[in-house]
Parts: structure tokens; sequence; C-alpha cells
């Protein structure tokens, strides 16, 4: 499956309007995306709710992915706000792509254009990925930006770019409360192969159930909802429709009128008819007996049902005795009142007799004849046997021994499922045992030696998974060993540092200030922030207490870079290094640093009171200048031992806390001291850097703090390299630099002109 990586751009929130992307959980097997933005009343509440619902929920199938989002539509209705989303499903090669007052725009090879968009209604189209595939999902209001989108692909501009340059427009609207858009890519780099369920998706209208519903099965899917924002809808809810292809995307399909293709899955009802024939149920009975005892060991067997089955039979063997006693009972009866109205006297005298014994004897046929008669019209069409009182016993005592011997052999079988059931259970406690141990002596460990503590539950870990698929023919044990590793992935969870947050609070938005100010830069001096846009050549002063904000402009031609040093930024040119200093009056900005061979073409600049450090790729080389009385002494070359694999133009950060640390544009972390590469391997990190990476440290702190924008991360490492933290949240993909107070307890990310803060 190839790795889908997501990159948020979301408007500035506003009481009545929000906006986010949201990601499935993090390392699910089956990715889903989803753009969303919500307009009514505490619209960011309902909005968060409705977030953190959609990251929890795990899904597999694209019936549940259609289910989620009807259920995101309904909580916005049951809050009485208006929803705007577009959604995507990944999974394999496979694909899904949603919208409900959204729109997805596909590039693909040389191709790009909006293949699904959709007003008031729920539309889903389904196809397969190619790794080269761009995917934007957008909500309606921010769609407006696909032709500039269209433009700059068709320019060739990559993904990162883009971002860049729609941000600045989307945040200087009136309101972009309700724009939301994710890029989403897909790595050449294959993960564990997920296969798709391929069942369609079930049509159904929201919030409407019926115990009788009928379901059909189609490849139409039609979500119609009221608008209920308090304005006209622009669109009228028309019927929509979902397609399956193996090829790509179609943006039409016609809806055909006709049932063709479609399969309608009605409720039945099993009805089960009482035989007349004992011999018939109790072959039945037998063949089931049969059946019980000879069926494989590693079928699943639910002894419930079992009995279920065999009581059902028994009662029907006692119903049909009870019934022919009861229709014998009502034939018999007419008949013995019939017989007990002649005299027996009189008929043994009739025999006997002499006398007249010719016309007696006829007289006595005739009435035998009737009586005959009568009794056969009494009977039902078929042979009746009267039994004797001897046969009679035998039969009830077949038919009780029979009973017993049913109940013997049900106990007998019971009693054998019970004991296997036993035995497997018991096998997989002893099974898991020694893993249970293993988590509570890593448990105890995590307060010491957590790197050594996530290292052994996730090694435990993999073998219980190993042990789990080992038990899938037995429900007990697979029952039993799923429990535990509920118990250790949860322990797992608590201790493995990751934490996901489902929106980065806002602390200050510099719109305030300055309506186009677009933050690339930020540096911190105790309470005070400094912000720099590189393309205005302005600077935005920020105390966090007060929140008292000033712009200033810096009166140079091209800005590179700014360090702070003794409070005041220093200020990387092309054409040398400068220092500003900012007052209430202004802003006094003086060249301190002439242009010269070592900072010429720099591209990174650092400060270590009273050092200033600048990156030279041209160079290969970092020079250092030293504060002094009279100014900034001449410049050496700093770099003693080049560090192996270490090229100068992917340096992309450089952070100084009596050593040097270096980050790169591949994910590489260098560590530096006295001019000499040093050793610096990372441990216990899940997913290594593989893309630009900016390092931030101090003298201060024992910490190393480093953004992976593309990941959309935020990791925290001790200085030996041990994992500590990982945060991440869509928004943070961009993010465009980072800061952290004195303290370590705040840490500062700057998008665009949205400034975030984060507790640590």
């Amino acid at each position: 499956m190839p790795k889908v990586r997501v990159t948020p751009i979301i408007g500035l929130p506003q009481f009545n309007g929000w906006s986010q992307v949201v990601e499935s959980p993090p390392h699910s097997s089956v990715k889903a995306v989803l753009s969303v933005a919500i307009e009514g009343n505490q619209a960011g509440n309902v909005g968060r709710d409705i977030a953190n619902f959609f990251s929890a929920q795990v899904i597999q199938t694209l019936e549940e992915f259609h289910s989620l989002l009807e259920e995101v539509i309904n909580q916005a209705i049951e809050n009485e706000v208006r929803i705007l989303c577009a959604a995507g499903f990944f999974a394999g090669d496979h694909c899904a792509y949603a919208t409900f007052n959204g729109a997805v725009l596909l590039r693909r090879s040389d191709k790009i254009g909006t293949i699904l968009s959709s007003g008031n209604q729920l539309k889903l189209i389904t196809g397969q990925v190619s790794t080269q595939d761009v995917v934007v999902f957008s909500t309606l209001p921010s769609a407006r930006f696909f032709s500039e989108i269209e433009i700059k692909f068709t320019q060739g501009y990559d993904v990162d770019t883009i971002v860049t340059s729609v941000v600045p427009g989307l945040h200087a609207e009136e309101n972009s409360s309700l724009s939301s858009l994710a890029f989403v890519t897909f790595d050449d780099t294959q993960s564990e192969p997920v296969h798709l369920n391929h069942t369609a998706v079930v049509s159904q209208p929201i919030r409407e159930k019926s115990s009788s519903q009928k379901y059909s099965f189609s490849k139409t899917v039609q979500t119609n909802s009221p608008d209920i924002s308090g304005k006209d809808s622009p669109q009228k809810p028309t019927e929509s429709h979902a397609e399956t292809s193996s090829e790509p995307f179609s943006v039409q399909v016609p809806q055909s009128d006709s049932d063709e293709g479609h399969t309608t899955f009605e409720e039945k009802q099993m009805t089960a008819s009482i035989s007349s024939d004992t011999e018939a149920v109790v072959d039945s009975l037998t063949a089931s007996l049969e059946e019980l005892i000879t069926q494989p060991e590693t079928k699943v067997i639910d002894i419930g049902e079992i009995i279920s089955k065999f009581i059902s039979k028994i009662g029907a063997v006692f119903a049909l005795f009870f019934s022919l006693l009861s229709r014998v009972g009502k034939k018999v009866l007419p008949i013995v009142k019939k017989f007990g109205s002649v005299s027996i006297s009189k008929i043994r005298a009739t025999v006997t007799t002499s006398e007249g014994g010719a016309s007696k004897a006829a007289s006595m046929k005739t009435m035998l004849v009737e009586t005959g008669s009568t009794f056969k019209s009494l009977l039902p069409n078929r042979d009746v046997y009267i039994e004797t009182s001897n046969s009679k016993k035998l039969r009830n005592i077949r038919l009780a021994v029979l009973s017993i011997s049913i109940l013997v052999v049900l106990g007998v079988v019971a009693f054998i499922l019970l004991s296997k059931r036993t035995a497997e259970r018991e096998s997989a406690q002893s099974a898991v045992a020694p893993f249970v141990e293993r988590v509570k002596s890593a448990e105890q460990l995590a307060e010491s030696d957590p790197v050594s503590a996530r290292n052994d539950v996730q090694s435990v870990l993999r073998e219980v998974e190993d042990l789990q698929s080992q038990y899938e023919a037995d429900s007990i044990g697979f029952e039993i060993i799923s429990t535990e590793r509920a118990k250790i992935e949860a322990l797992y969870s608590d201790i493995s540092g990751l934490d996901a947050l489902q929106e980065l609070p806002i602390f200050y938005d510099l719109r305030l200030v300055s309506s186009d100010f677009v933050a690339s830069k930020v540096l911190m001096d105790g309470t005070k922030l400094f912000f720099f846009d590189t393309e205005q050549k302005t600077a935005i002063s920020l105390e966090t207490t007060s929140k008292k904000a000033a712009k200033q402009t810096i009166p140079v031609e091209a800005f590179v870079d700014a360090a702070l040093l003794g409070g005041n930024p220093l200020v990387l040119t092309d054409n040398g290094i400068g220092r500003a200093i900012f007052t209430d009056e202004g802003l006094d900005y003086n060249e301190v640093i002439a242009d010269g061979d070592s900072n010429r073409l720099a591209t990174l600049l650092a400060t270590y009171d009273p050092y200033l450090y600048v990156v030279n790729p041209e160079k290969r080389n970092i020079y250092r200048y030293a504060e002094t009385e009279d100014g900034f002494s001449d410049p050496i070359g700093w770099i003693q031992e080049i560090a192996r694999g270490l090229e100068f133009s992917s340096i992309s950060s450089i952070a100084i806390d009596g050593d040097v640390w270096l980050g790169t544009k591949s994910g590489g972390i260098y560590k530096f001291t006295r001019g000499r590469v040093q050793d610096f391997e990372i441990r216990g990190l899940q997913v290594p850097f593989e893309s630009t990476v900016l390092v931030h440290t101090s003298d201060a702190s024992d910490k190393l703090y480093i953004l992976e924008a593309q990941k959309n991360r935020i990791v925290v490492l001790q200085k030996n390299g041990d994992f500590i933290q990982e945060i991440s949240n869509t928004s943070l993909g961009s993010v465009t630099d980072i800061v952290v107070n004195d303290s370590g307890t705040s840490l500062f990310a700057i998008s665009g002109s949205v400034l975030f803060k984060i507790d640590l």
C-alpha cells in the first residue's frame, strides 16, 4: 500500500465558522482523510466533536466509510449547524472519494481537473490510486483556489510550493473560516498490503430506520439533507451517484431508471413444520447427532445453538405424541359411546338363543354393519390399529427410552465440549502468561528508562500478535489473547510518547497587526517574539504576556535569515549582515558586518553569545565571528572535519547550544563539537526522519525539538538521541518555524499569520 501524506491548509476560525483537516488514527492500515468546515453557532465546539469522532473511528470497508460520513453529517444536523466536507478513503491501491458541499481535484500524470463536486448532498466515487497522483479535497468556499492550483501544477510546481503560495491568499480573505484544503500525495514506499472489501455501499437515507426496511445493493449513493444554515441553498438537492471502476475517475455517469445491476436483499423468515411421521423426526434427530459427532475439530461450535436445535426436535417428538393421543381420543370417544348404548347381555342372548336364530342373526349383522360404517366415518382415510394396553405401555416405554437417550447424548456432548473449551482456555492462558509478566516488568521500568520500556513492550506486542494468529481457529483462546493484546496496546499507547492532537490551540493572529503578513521565521527572547516576513522584508514584535505587537520595515534589498544576539535581531542579507533594534519610536537598522567572501551567498544564521555563525554552502564551511567592543572580528572557518554524507547544499537548519546541530533536507541530524563531527544516533523513534527537518535547542535545554512538516509532526529527543515525545497534527504540515520558551513548557509554531502554542 502506498504511504499517504496529507498537507493541510485551513482558514482562520471565527465564532460561527471553523475548519480542519482530519485523518484516521495513526498507524492504521486503511487511511481516511476528511477536509471539513462547520458553519453555525458554536461552530468550533461542534467541529471539534465531529473531528474527534472521525479520527477515533477505525474503518476497513467502503460501506463503513460511507456510514461514517452519514453519521458525521447527521451529527451536524442534530447540532443545527451546516457542514461542508470532502473525504477520501485509501486501502491498498483502491480508493473512494466523497463530497458534501465540497469538491475533489485530481492530478494524474499530465491531466488535472475536478473529478467530483456536490452541493447539499453526498456523492461518492471509487477507483484506483497511482503513486504519482495528487488529490486535493476541498470545501466549496476554498474550491475557488482550484484554478490557481491547476495553473501551478501545469507550470511544474511541487505540492509544498503550491501550499506555500495558497496560504497567504486564503488567509488574506475577510472570512476564511469555512475554507479547508487537504493535499494528498503518495510515496512509492510500500507498506503492508491491505485487501479491500469490495462489498458495495448500502444506500439508505440519513436517520431513516425501519425494522422491515429493504436494503438495495446498488452503485448509487444518495444522501439529501435539509439546509439548516438559515440560508437558501444555492443548489437544489439532486440525485447523486457513485461509480465503481478499475479505470481512473469519470466526472459524469448517467443514472439509469432500470433495475438492472441491482440486487434486493429482503428479510426472510424461516419456518419449521412438525412432521406427523414419528420415524422422520427420529431420523432427523439421529442425523443431527451424527453430524455433531463427526464434524471436524477445527470447526467453531456454538453449544447454545446445538442444544437449542436438539431441544426443538425433542419438543417435536413430544408434540407429535400428545397430538396422536388427542386425535385418537377424539375419534374413539364417540365409538365407545355408540357401543355403550348396546346391551352386552342382549347381544350375548341374541347370539346364543336357538329360537328365531336366523332372523336375530340377520338383525345383529345389520347392526354391526351400521356400527362399522359409523366407526369408519369417524376415522381418517387410512388404516387404524387399535392398541392393546400392553402395546400402549410398550410404546410409552420406547418413547421414554428415546427421550432419555437423547438427553444423555446431549449431556455427554455438552460435557465433552465444555471440557474442550476449558482445556483451550487453560492453554491460551498458559501461553500468554509469560508475556503478561514481561509487560509488568516493562511498566515498572517506564519511570526510569522509558526508551527500554517502550522497546520491551513493542517486542512483546509483536510476539503476542504472532501468538494470536496461531489461535485464529480457537475462539476461546483467540478471545483471551485478544484481551491481553488490547491491554498491552493500551500500555504502549501510554508510554509511547505519541501525542496526536485533534486541534492546535491558536495563540495569536498576526493579521491583527498586518493583514498580508506571512511569517517564515520566528525568534524568541524571554517573553518577546520576533516574526519575519522575508518576502515583504517586514518584522513584527509581540509580547507574549500582554500581546502588545508592533510592525517594522527592515530597509534591506534581500532578506535571507535572522538570529538573536544580545536581545536584538541580526539580519543576514545578500549584501552583508545588519542589526535591527526595535524601539518605541521605530526600528534602528545598522550594518555590522560588510559583504565578504564568508557571508556572500550564505543561507543560514545562528548565534551563541558572543559568537555569530554563518552557513555558506558555496564555501562548504561554517564561519564564526566573535563580537567585541569594537564590532565583530574577522571570520574563521569553524568546520574542522566534514561529516560523512553531509551535503552543505542540503542543510536546512542550524541550532547552537555550545555544540552545533545541523538538520538536512533528507531528515539527517548532525552534531559537531569544536568543529568536529560527533556520533549521534536516534533511539526509540518508530518512524525515522525522511524529509526536511528544522532543529531547535538552546544551552538552557536538555532536549532537541525537531519539526518535520511533511510528516505533520514535532519530535522531542534527549540530546543523547533517546526519543521522548512525538506531537502530530495535520496543521503542522504548513508550519515554517518553531521556538521553545526558556522553561521548556511551551512551544510556539508559526503557520502563515497564525501562531500556535503547544504545552509541553
